[in-house]
């Protein structure tokens, strides 16, 4: 038996001394025991102070299990279906990982049908800056590019101010050939440290960027002489209006472009495309590839879940984005072949349908934009009932 008489109760903690036949905390062993000292594991033996160590651990662990807590403590049913009568299973079983988690798919892979295309362009390569009609902001726009494929969606609410400060420079001018047509048109190609407007004046004969800003960028000069030697002077401005010195450049009018396309920068592997706003206020559109893209630019009808869109939420790291969780994941269980009317989804809503009554995700209709795929009041886990539900998008029906 332990020496309780001399010991302070504070020193004391309940654990059956060895040899008793106690199962329960009957007994009490001095705390000053657990310290790792030499008398103490002279007392308990160093495998035992191991496994009250590993004990505490493990208790601690579940302990922090306990008090984690559940989906439903956040979002309560009457948050996430308020005036509900039933319950999708899923949600009422607390398995919200059979929506919200699974393979992630999004629309940035996805073909979105019914975009309303109105911008197409090509790029070289290098960086290019688009400016963009006023008319464009009352959507969300579609960034597609076909090789690579990439399709991008992306807001025009709170698009960033322009902040290009690096003045600019001509990196290379080079001549690449003659191109007949009604007329003898030499391309020059010219590369810059940042988009530019470029124009090349040689001995009379003169060609300029036709409109928006490129880093690399071929520049036709009609009305040139095949076989002349023509003087050239190559001068460039960026966006903020900051001119580069002029450059001087000597060509021979001879050779065809067609055989000097090889010259140029293969197909992309890499794009990527971004908005900012100009000093000016004018909403641009700035792409960026490694190589040769064609391009084109849509809208849709504006998220009106925009806050609520994010791709994986800072305290969710594990939760696919709500693209997946609205299509993909209902067809997970509920099969295409098990519908007799179904209204098309992936489809971007006509702008002048919007509205605030209905969910659209990044601008587009899911299964969830007529469904509550929490809980409803109507059948099928629709979010209104007859002929209201068509109409709150189809008005004049």
């Amino acid at each position: 038996m332990w020496d309780l008489e001399k010991k302070n109760p504070s020193q004391l903690l309940t654990f059956p001394p060895k040899g008793s036949k106690e199962k329960s905390g009957l007994g009490a062993v001095p705390l000053a025991l657990l310290l790792p000292s030499k008398s103490n594991f002279k007392l308990l033996g160093l495998k035992k102070f191991l496994i009250i160590i590993l004990c505490a651990i493990v208790s601690l662990c579940f302990a922090q299990n306990i008090f984690a807590k559940t989906c439903q403590e956040c979002h309560p049913p009457s948050k996430v279906a308020p005036n509900a009568r039933k319950w999708h299973a899923p949600f009422i079983e607390g398995k919200c990982e059979a929506c919200h988690g699974g393979a992630a798919n999004t629309f940035q892979t996805d073909v979105i049908k019914g975009i309303k295309w109105f911008q197409s362009g090509s790029l070289l390569g290098g960086k290019a800056y688009i400016v963009l009609s006023p008319k464009v902001e009352q959507f969300d726009l579609v960034f597609r590019t076909q090789n690579p494929w990439k399709q991008e969606i992306l807001s025009t609410l709170e698009v960033p101010s322009f902040s290009e400060i690096t003045p600019p420079e001509i990196v290379k001018v080079w001549f690449l050939g003659l191109e007949k047509g009604p007329w003898i048109e030499a391309k020059v190609l010219v590369q810059t440290t940042t988009p530019c407007k470029v124009s090349v004046s040689c001995d009379g004969a003169t060609g300029s960027t036709e409109e928006n800003y490129y880093s690399y960028q071929v520049i036709s000069i009609p009305h040139v002489e095949e076989g002349n030697t023509y003087n050239c002077v190559v001068e460039a401005e960026d966006f903020n209006g900051v001119q580069t010195p002029p450059q001087n450049f000597t060509f021979t009018a001879q050779g065809a472009f067609e055989n000097n396309l090889s010259k140029l920068n293969p197909p992309a592997q890499n794009v990527t495309v971004k908005l900012f706003r100009s000093n000016l206020d004018e909403l641009v559109l700035e792409i960026a590839s490694d190589g040769k893209i064609s391009w084109k630019l849509g809208g849709i009808a504006r998220s009106n879940i925009a806050k609520k869109s994010s791709s994986k939420p800072a305290d969710h790291p594990h939760m696919n984005p709500l693209s997946w969780s609205s299509i993909d994941a209902c067809y997970s269980c509920h099969k295409r072949s098990m519908f007799t009317v179904s209204h098309p989804v992936n489809v971007a809503l006509r702008p002048f349908m919007a509205n605030d009554e209905l969910p659209l995700f990044r601008g587009v209709i899911t299964c969830a934009t007529c469904h509550n795929p929490h809980g409803s009041a109507y059948p099928y886990d629709l979010r209104k009932y007859g002929p209201g539900l068509c109409k709150t998008c189809h008005k004049d029906k």
